[in-house]
């Protein structure tokens, strides 16, 4: 959002019930962040804002990827945070301001699109026709959908890929899951608490799930 036009663009989808936009958010495949507060930087530096300057970068645009950068920091699983550029000069700057280490990928929205329209594994086809149709299809566009076909982006050198990281990531993301599990079971149960028969369904749902991960785990 580099231009007043696409600011107001924007601003109109925000105004407008039954914009894309918002017809997304209800359907929760986004989520809006009101990132006004985030005024200073906090991850770039003053030399980013100076390259961003010459290259017709706004500020608010800096700001953005500063606070996808403090985001992805703050989260305990790596590669959760996905920065997504559609225009070229955006995209050549956040990959350089954000190279590609422990966490947040830079993608260029053509490419994204590209990928997803020759996907045929997780239904990036599929969803891209019903798009393009304003139709329905069997597929469903969330956020694991998305991280898979921008992994393919993230990942274009063979020779640089770690093979063994997704499965790392999906043990993290399995002892981080076990972890909320057990305050779950805190809070349905706390000590000298009474439980009702639904409750006490839930808990042993709970319990199977923890049976079932940890032996994955110790795989």
């Amino acid at each position: 959002m580099n231009s007043a036009g696409q600011g107001q663009t924007i601003s109109m989808m925000r105004i407008d019930p039954n914009s894309t936009m918002n017809s997304c958010q209800r359907w929760g495949v986004v989520e809006l962040l009101d990132t006004a507060p985030h005024t200073e930087l906090k991850k770039l530096s003053r030399q980013h804002e100076q390259v961003a300057s010459e290259l017709g970068i706004s500020m608010s645009m800096v700001q953005l990827l500063d606070f996808a950068s403090l985001w992805d920091a703050n989260i305990e699983v790596g590669g959760r945070v996905l920065f997504v550029a559609a225009d070229e000069a955006m995209y050549q700057f956040s990959s350089r301001a954000c190279p590609a280490q422990r966490g947040l990928s830079v993608v260029h929205l053509p490419e994204l699109e590209e990928r997803f329209a020759q996907d045929d594994h997780h239904g990036g086809r599929q969803l891209t026709l019903a798009a393009a149709k304003a139709g329905h299809c069997n597929a469903i566009l969330d956020a694991n959908v998305l991280s898979a076909i921008a992994d393919q982006l993230t990942h274009k050198d063979a020779g640089t890929r770690d093979s063994g990281a997704p499965l790392q990531r999906l043990k993290a993301e399995l002892q981080e899951a076990l972890a909320l599990l057990g305050a779950a079971k805190q809070m349905l149960a706390p000590p000298g608490g009474t439980r009702d028969a639904e409750v006490s369904a839930c808990l042993e749902s709970i319990h199977m799930a923890e049976r079932r991960w940890s032996q994955m785990l110790s795989r």
